[in-house]
């Protein structure tokens, strides 16, 4: 179980930064105080050796008290399908890299004991009155800080999305229906022509219940990655099946009963097409199923596929002809970064000063938080 945790946790620490110590890391104790950098790609594939001597563990007599283990209760078939999706989330976030092979994914993934319930801390852990106890996301809103909720507001291209398409995860979401460009929540210009300028509008807020389960790893996020291995091979059928899946397990997180969105009827139906059309729209669901839970991997995801797609609309040059005519669902530039990055969206944090100050071996600061990492290489911003 440590082992399983470790993989995961080092695969999004390499995944958002990239390069970084990893060989030397955490050995301190052995003398190593300036660990030397590692290439993601390096690191990658130790990962993956790691996943597979994890895998060959034997396990038989194995036991952990349920009260000790806080995702699984003590079932080590639980963390067998973990530690399986793990490696499926290793293979497929290289996709776009020559070391992806479909066939070689598609034979895993129809082998392979895979999730069937998220790796969560249940949201009945929490104690939502008591300061230091509660959710992470709620201890920002209602702890002693008691900002979030004034800085975490809807953005306008997501909120619109839901909003225009019926979502019945929209009220599950958010407080409110009015959504900001990102970065542009202050303009003293009036955006939508309503008589309240930008700084003063009330803009909807992010909801996070005192009772809201930590997820680790969803089984909405792994339905989706096995669709796209079966879109990938135009194996339809089941590409839809695991689609459907996925979207069902998102809307039973939220407690929504009602599957009529994927209905023939409903905007999140399944659409087929080409291949790219039916990663797009694997993709723009795993976006919204992630929101609020998994906001990290909406941004590896993003990163990796480059849907949503980035809008070109220059707001700031005419802000109401921007707010009357922007694609919900698309991605639009913030109006403070345009110019930093050439329109292009942030791919990666700049290393921490912690690092940078501390380590001899530490490599010069990225240019800017442009830089991609190994693996981010499809054309898109």
């Amino acid at each position: 179980m440590a082992e399983a945790l470790t993989i995961f946790t080092w695969q999004i620490i390499t995944d958002v930064w990239g390069d970084m110590p990893y060989f030397e890391a955490l050995k301190a104790d052995e003398g190593v105080l300036h660990p030397l950098q590692d290439s993601g790609e390096d690191i990658y594939a130790d990962l993956m050796s790691r996943v597979d001597a994890l895998l060959a563990t034997d396990l038989s007599s194995s036991y952990v008290d349920a009260s000790s283990d806080f995702i699984y209760e003590g079932d080590m078939d639980a963390w067998v399908r973990f530690v399986n999706s793990l490696k499926l989330k290793l293979m497929i976030r290289l996709s776009e890299t020559p070391q992806y092979n479909n066939t070689e994914v598609l034979s895993f993934i129809n082998s392979a004991d895979l999730l069937t319930s998220s790796a969560k801390i249940s949201g009945t852990t929490w104690t939502d009155d008591q300061e230091g106890k509660r959710h992470p996301m709620r201890e920002f809103q209602a702890g002693g800080a008691n900002y979030f909720s004034t800085n975490v507001i809807a953005a306008k291209n997501f909120i619109d999305y839901l909003s225009e398409n019926d979502d019945p995860r929209l009220g599950k979401l958010f407080s409110g229906t009015k959504g900001a460009f990102f970065g542009d929540f202050d303009s003293k210009e009036d955006s939508d022509e309503n008589g309240t300028t930008d700084d003063k509008e009330s803009y909807a807020t992010v909801r996070f219940p005192g009772n809201m389960d930590l997820m680790l790893m969803s089984d909405w996020e792994i339905d989706f990655y096995i669709a796209e291995v079966y879109a990938r091979a135009s194996q339809d059928v089941l590409a839809k099946d695991y689609y459907e899946r996925g979207v069902l397990a998102s809307l039973e997180q939220h407690g929504i009963t009602s599957d009529d969105i994927i209905g023939s009827t409903g905007y999140a139906a399944w659409q087929g097409g080409g291949t790219e059309a039916k990663i797009k729209q694997i993709a723009m669901q795993k976006w919204v199923a992630n929101a609020n839970y998994q906001h990290i991997e909406s941004f590896l995801e993003r990163n990796r596929t480059k849907y949503p797609s980035v809008n070109e609309i220059n707001i700031a040059a005419d802000r109401v002809a921007a707010y009357a005519n922007f694609p919900a669902g698309e991605l639009t530039i913030s109006v403070k970064g345009r110019g930093l990055l050439s329109g292009n969206l942030p791919a990666s944090p700049l290393y921490p000063d912690s690092y940078m100050f501390r380590n001899s071996n530490a490599p010069s600061q990225k240019a800017n938080v442009g830089e991609k990492v190994w693996w981010n290489v499809k054309t898109g911003k």
